[in-house]
């Protein structure tokens, strides 16, 4: 009876889960990116007056608090349910979500195993992964975040800067020295080689 009752509630919870990501799940994670957007542009066309942000704010609370009860619930949701558009999205809200760091963390976690099943971007987990850690002013894990500095690039510090190329790699980013190069052309800006990182030339696939 209690081997019944067992492969009942995980066929319920399957059957949850599959029903987690269809729907109106999409629409609506797509509109709230999409206000999370707006909301952004007025802000900045308006001249990034103090105060003017308090909607910003407001839009990223409800979305985080939205989201992450999804994530707790179903998992992150994977590309193949949502397509390119909608993990764009959900991962926006991911993103902005500073006012509540520790579900960075949680949205980094899940999307991680997505990652490697090809069902969630490596590039944009490793934005998410390094801007939390610029927020916390922790070293970075993927030398994605940068300043610039009296017209030259310098990336923040990354730890354990040996590996830093091993941990692209498991992600499937392209290796430390190529992304260098194109933040170069993108900057029109020269780039400060970080510290500890091992100086390779960016090698084609």
């Amino acid at each position: 009876m209690i081997f019944a009752t067992l492969l009942l509630a995980a066929s319920v919870g399957s059957a949850a889960e599959a029903d987690c990501f269809s729907g109106t799940f999409k629409a609506e994670l797509i509109d709230r990116s999409a206000k999370d957007q707006a909301a952004r542009r007025a802000f900045i066309d308006g001249g990034m007056k103090p105060g003017d942000d308090k909607p910003i704010l407001e839009i990223d609370l409800a979305n985080t608090s939205w989201l992450r009860g999804v994530v707790k619930r179903c998992g992150w949701p994977p590309q193949s349910s949502i397509g390119d558009d909608g993990a764009l999205a959900a991962w926006l809200i991911a993103q902005h979500a500073d006012a509540t760091p520790d579900f960075q963390i949680e949205a980094a976690r899940a999307m991680e195993p997505l990652v490697r099943e090809g069902e969630a971007s490596g590039e944009r987990l490793a934005l998410l992964v390094d801007r939390h850690a610029r927020l916390q002013k922790i070293p970075q894990s993927y030398g994605m975040q940068y300043n610039m500095v009296e017209g030259r690039i310098q990336f923040l510090p990354v730890r354990e800067p040996a590996d830093l190329d091993k941990r692209r790699s498991q992600v499937g980013l392209p290796a430390f020295a190529c992304y260098l190069a194109t933040v170069e052309q993108q900057r029109k800006a020269p780039a400060d080689w970080p510290e500890g990182v091992d100086r390779k030339p960016c090698e084609s696939p």
